[in-house]
Protein backbone atom coordinates (compact mmCIF):
# COMPACT_ATOMS: atom_id res chain seq x y z
CA UNK A 1 0.00 0.00 0.00
CA UNK A 2 1.65 3.31 -1.08
CA UNK A 3 2.67 5.79 2.30
CA UNK A 4 0.23 8.48 1.10
CA UNK A 5 -2.75 6.08 1.40
CA UNK A 6 -1.49 4.42 4.60
CA UNK A 7 -1.41 7.88 6.02
CA UNK A 8 -4.55 8.59 4.94
CA UNK A 9 -6.20 5.29 5.88
CA UNK A 10 -4.32 5.49 9.39
CA UNK A 11 -6.14 9.30 9.80
CA UNK A 12 -9.28 7.87 9.24
CA UNK A 13 -9.27 5.04 11.19
CA UNK A 14 -7.87 7.31 14.59
CA UNK A 15 -10.76 9.77 13.64
CA UNK A 16 -13.42 6.73 14.14
CA UNK A 17 -11.88 5.38 16.77
CA UNK A 18 -12.12 8.27 18.90
CA UNK A 19 -15.54 8.59 17.98
CA UNK A 20 -16.69 5.50 19.07
CA UNK A 21 -14.33 5.59 22.22
CA UNK A 22 -16.79 8.91 23.08
CA UNK A 23 -19.40 6.01 23.24
CA UNK A 24 -19.57 3.01 25.21
CA UNK A 25 -18.23 0.48 23.35
CA UNK A 26 -14.59 0.87 25.04
CA UNK A 27 -13.51 -2.97 23.64
CA UNK A 28 -14.51 -1.81 19.64
CA UNK A 29 -12.50 1.35 21.22
CA UNK A 30 -9.58 -0.87 22.06
CA UNK A 31 -9.35 -3.25 19.24
CA UNK A 32 -9.26 0.25 16.50
CA UNK A 33 -6.94 1.92 18.90
CA UNK A 34 -4.37 -1.46 18.37
CA UNK A 35 -5.47 -1.67 14.89
CA UNK A 36 -3.77 1.74 14.47
CA UNK A 37 -0.67 1.28 16.34
CA UNK A 38 -0.05 -2.06 14.15
CA UNK A 39 0.01 0.38 11.17
CA UNK A 40 2.75 2.06 12.75
CA UNK A 41 2.02 5.66 11.76
CA UNK A 42 4.67 8.22 13.22
CA UNK A 43 2.27 10.60 14.27
CA UNK A 44 -1.05 8.52 15.05
CA UNK A 45 0.87 5.46 17.07
CA UNK A 46 1.58 7.94 19.69
CA UNK A 47 -2.15 9.13 20.19
CA UNK A 48 -3.24 5.96 19.88
CA UNK A 49 -1.28 4.64 22.78
CA UNK A 50 -2.63 7.48 25.16
CA UNK A 51 -6.04 6.15 24.22
CA UNK A 52 -5.53 2.51 24.79
CA UNK A 53 -3.92 3.73 28.67
CA UNK A 54 -6.96 5.23 29.40
CA UNK A 55 -9.95 2.84 28.24
CA UNK A 56 -7.76 0.06 29.60
CA UNK A 57 -7.81 1.54 32.80
CA UNK A 58 -11.40 2.70 32.78
CA UNK A 59 -11.77 -1.27 32.52
CA UNK A 60 -9.54 -2.25 35.38
CA UNK A 61 -7.25 -3.70 32.85
CA UNK A 62 -3.76 -2.63 34.88
CA UNK A 63 -1.75 -5.79 32.82
CA UNK A 64 -2.88 -3.96 29.54
CA UNK A 65 -2.67 -0.90 31.00
CA UNK A 66 0.86 -1.10 32.16
CA UNK A 67 1.90 -2.94 28.57
CA UNK A 68 0.74 0.36 27.10
CA UNK A 69 2.53 2.22 29.03
CA UNK A 70 5.98 0.23 28.50
CA UNK A 71 5.13 0.56 24.76
CA UNK A 72 5.07 4.39 25.03
CA UNK A 73 8.57 4.29 26.69
CA UNK A 74 9.95 2.41 23.69
CA UNK A 75 9.02 5.13 21.03
CA UNK A 76 11.51 6.85 19.43
CA UNK A 77 12.00 10.51 20.58
CA UNK A 78 10.42 11.51 17.09
CA UNK A 79 7.26 9.87 18.57
CA UNK A 80 7.24 10.90 22.17
CA UNK A 81 7.96 14.19 21.67
CA UNK A 82 4.16 14.10 20.89
CA UNK A 83 3.06 12.91 24.03
CA UNK A 84 2.38 14.74 27.11
CA UNK A 85 5.50 15.21 29.21
CA UNK A 86 3.40 14.58 32.34
CA UNK A 87 1.99 11.27 31.19
CA UNK A 88 5.27 9.83 29.38
CA UNK A 89 7.08 10.54 33.00
CA UNK A 90 4.07 8.13 34.33
CA UNK A 91 4.80 5.17 31.75
CA UNK A 92 8.61 5.75 32.82
CA UNK A 93 7.66 5.39 36.72
CA UNK A 94 5.25 2.80 36.46
CA UNK A 95 7.46 0.22 34.14
CA UNK A 96 10.03 0.92 36.86
CA UNK A 97 12.20 3.42 35.13
CA UNK A 98 12.55 6.26 37.72
CA UNK A 99 15.48 7.74 36.15
CA UNK A 100 13.70 7.98 32.93
CA UNK A 101 10.81 10.26 34.39
CA UNK A 102 13.00 12.25 36.42
CA UNK A 103 14.47 13.57 32.92
CA UNK A 104 11.52 13.79 31.98
CA UNK A 105 9.60 15.80 34.69
CA UNK A 106 13.18 17.58 34.69
CA UNK A 107 12.41 19.01 31.33
CA UNK A 108 9.05 20.29 32.12
CA UNK A 109 10.43 22.08 35.52
CA UNK A 110 13.35 23.73 33.39
CA UNK A 111 10.13 25.37 31.43
CA UNK A 112 7.81 25.77 33.89
CA UNK A 113 10.14 26.05 37.76
CA UNK A 114 7.00 25.17 39.71
CA UNK A 115 4.68 23.37 37.51
CA UNK A 116 2.28 20.64 40.24
CA UNK A 117 2.43 17.88 38.08
CA UNK A 118 5.70 17.74 38.22
CA UNK A 119 6.49 18.51 41.51
CA UNK A 120 3.76 16.10 42.48
CA UNK A 121 5.56 13.25 40.26
CA UNK A 122 8.72 14.45 41.94
CA UNK A 123 7.39 14.29 45.29
CA UNK A 124 5.79 9.92 44.24
CA UNK A 125 9.10 9.14 43.14
CA UNK A 126 11.04 10.30 46.03
CA UNK A 127 8.96 8.38 48.08
CA UNK A 128 9.18 5.26 46.28
CA UNK A 129 12.77 5.62 46.43
CA UNK A 130 12.76 5.81 50.32
CA UNK A 131 13.92 9.55 50.14
CA UNK A 132 11.92 11.35 52.91
CA UNK A 133 13.34 14.32 53.23
CA UNK A 134 12.84 15.36 49.58
CA UNK A 135 9.37 13.67 49.54
CA UNK A 136 8.59 16.39 52.18
CA UNK A 137 10.31 19.08 51.17
CA UNK A 138 8.01 18.70 47.19
CA UNK A 139 5.38 18.54 49.51
CA UNK A 140 5.34 21.30 51.60
CA UNK A 141 5.52 23.07 48.02
CA UNK A 142 2.41 21.60 46.84
CA UNK A 143 0.65 22.29 50.11
CA UNK A 144 1.25 26.39 49.54
CA UNK A 145 -0.86 26.42 46.39
CA UNK A 146 -4.15 27.11 46.50
CA UNK A 147 -5.87 24.66 44.39
CA UNK A 148 -7.66 21.91 47.12
CA UNK A 149 -6.52 18.95 45.03
CA UNK A 150 -2.67 20.17 45.30
CA UNK A 151 -3.74 20.55 49.01
CA UNK A 152 -4.20 17.43 49.92
CA UNK A 153 -1.82 15.63 47.88
CA UNK A 154 0.53 17.61 49.82
CA UNK A 155 -0.32 16.50 52.74
CA UNK A 156 -0.83 12.76 51.64
CA UNK A 157 2.60 12.78 50.75
CA UNK A 158 3.93 14.60 53.63
CA UNK A 159 2.14 12.47 56.08
CA UNK A 160 3.92 9.53 54.09
CA UNK A 161 7.29 11.06 54.87
CA UNK A 162 6.72 11.82 58.68
CA UNK A 163 5.17 8.35 59.28
CA UNK A 164 8.62 6.91 57.72
CA UNK A 165 10.59 8.91 59.93
CA UNK A 166 8.25 7.75 62.87
CA UNK A 167 6.52 10.84 63.61
CA UNK A 168 3.29 9.11 63.53
CA UNK A 169 1.59 11.91 65.74
CA UNK A 170 2.28 14.57 63.03
CA UNK A 171 1.52 12.31 60.35
CA UNK A 172 -1.97 11.92 62.20
CA UNK A 173 -2.32 15.47 61.74
CA UNK A 174 -1.95 16.28 58.39
CA UNK A 175 -4.54 13.34 57.59
CA UNK A 176 -6.47 14.44 59.92
CA UNK A 177 -6.78 18.00 58.06
CA UNK A 178 -7.44 15.62 54.95
CA UNK A 179 -10.15 13.75 56.09
CA UNK A 180 -11.88 16.83 57.60
CA UNK A 181 -12.04 18.37 54.23
CA UNK A 182 -13.82 15.93 52.22
CA UNK A 183 -15.90 15.61 54.95
CA UNK A 184 -16.61 19.42 55.15
CA UNK A 185 -16.57 20.23 51.58
CA UNK A 186 -18.87 17.37 51.18
CA UNK A 187 -17.07 16.50 47.77
CA UNK A 188 -13.59 14.83 46.27
CA UNK A 189 -11.72 17.83 44.16
CA UNK A 190 -11.12 17.37 40.55
CA UNK A 191 -7.81 16.28 39.48
CA UNK A 192 -7.05 13.90 42.14
CA UNK A 193 -3.94 11.69 41.97
CA UNK A 194 -3.50 8.35 41.06
CA UNK A 195 -2.21 7.11 44.16
CA UNK A 196 -2.05 3.19 43.53
CA UNK A 197 2.08 3.46 43.04
CA UNK A 198 2.31 4.33 46.73
CA UNK A 199 -0.26 2.21 48.60
CA UNK A 200 1.88 -0.66 49.07
CA UNK A 201 4.18 2.32 51.52
CA UNK A 202 0.89 2.11 53.80
CA UNK A 203 2.01 -0.86 55.27
CA UNK A 204 4.98 0.64 56.41
CA UNK A 205 2.68 3.56 58.25
CA UNK A 206 2.50 1.83 61.62
CA UNK A 207 -0.52 3.24 63.94
CA UNK A 208 -1.94 5.27 60.84
CA UNK A 209 -1.99 2.22 58.39
CA UNK A 210 -5.68 2.17 58.72
CA UNK A 211 -6.23 5.87 58.36
CA UNK A 212 -3.96 6.13 54.89
CA UNK A 213 -6.02 3.00 53.54
CA UNK A 214 -9.23 4.47 53.83
CA UNK A 215 -8.10 7.98 53.06
CA UNK A 216 -6.59 6.69 49.90
CA UNK A 217 -9.85 4.30 48.99
CA UNK A 218 -11.94 7.22 49.38
CA UNK A 219 -9.53 9.91 46.97
CA UNK A 220 -9.42 7.11 44.08
CA UNK A 221 -13.16 6.53 43.99
CA UNK A 222 -13.08 2.81 45.48
CA UNK A 223 -15.64 4.02 48.51
CA UNK A 224 -17.88 6.74 48.64
CA UNK A 225 -17.61 10.23 50.85
CA UNK A 226 -21.06 8.78 52.52
CA UNK A 227 -18.96 5.14 53.30
CA UNK A 228 -16.12 6.91 54.11
CA UNK A 229 -17.80 9.59 56.65
CA UNK A 230 -18.91 7.15 59.73
CA UNK A 231 -15.61 4.45 59.10
CA UNK A 232 -13.14 7.76 59.61
CA UNK A 233 -15.07 8.60 62.62
CA UNK A 234 -14.43 5.75 63.31
CA UNK A 235 -10.47 5.73 63.94
CA UNK A 236 -10.38 9.17 64.37
CA UNK A 237 -12.80 11.01 66.84
CA UNK A 238 -13.73 14.84 66.24
CA UNK A 239 -11.64 16.80 69.05
CA UNK A 240 -11.67 20.20 69.78
CA UNK A 241 -8.67 21.27 67.17
CA UNK A 242 -10.41 19.30 64.28
CA UNK A 243 -13.41 21.61 65.21
CA UNK A 244 -11.46 24.61 64.57
CA UNK A 245 -9.87 22.90 61.68
CA UNK A 246 -13.46 22.79 60.21
CA UNK A 247 -14.49 26.05 60.95
CA UNK A 248 -11.22 27.35 58.84
CA UNK A 249 -11.72 25.07 56.01
CA UNK A 250 -15.54 26.82 55.63
CA UNK A 251 -13.98 29.94 55.89
CA UNK A 252 -11.72 28.99 52.79
CA UNK A 253 -14.97 27.93 50.75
Amino acid sequence: MPNELTREYAKALYEFAVAVGRGPDTPYAIRLFEKLTEIGDPFYTPFALTFLDANYRKLGLNDLELRTMKRATLLPNDQQILLSPGWLATCYQKTGDFKGARDVLAQILSLSPHEPYAISALAELSLLEGNSDQTEAYATELQQRAEPQYQILGRIFRAFALALRNRHDDAAKELSWVGQFLISSASIPPGTWDYRDVQPVVAKTGPNARAFGLLLDTLMGKISLQEFTPAWAEITPTTQGDRKMGGMLSDMA
